[in-house]
């Protein structure tokens, strides 16, 4: 969840969305039009990027070129940002 300001695109995706690539995963959605239909949602931009594992999601939060983009990323707004396992069948 991001509440983002100018330059995000510029400063942040740029830079993060070839990370995402690198790392084997993929963006499932980044939009800020979204429409809850039960309870309350916090204003501002989902970002629900898949990865084939924890160990990948990991290995992409750890990886140096990331790391400088978070103090980026929290200059430009406030944000959550976590890690969520997939179902396994």
């Amino acid at each position: 969840m991001l509440n983002i300001t100018r330059g995000f695109k510029e400063q942040y995706l740029k830079h993060g969305l070839p990370l995402v690539k690198k790392h084997g995963a993929k963006v499932l959605s980044a939009t800020s039009k979204g429409i809850i239909k039960e309870g309350k949602f916090p204003p501002g931009r989902v970002e629900i990027i898949q990865f084939l594992s924890m160990e990948q999601a990991e290995a992409f939060y750890a990886d140096p070129e990331y790391v400088a983009l978070i103090g980026v990323r929290e200059k430009l707004g406030t944000s959550v940002f976590g890690f969520f396992p997939g179902l396994t069948h």
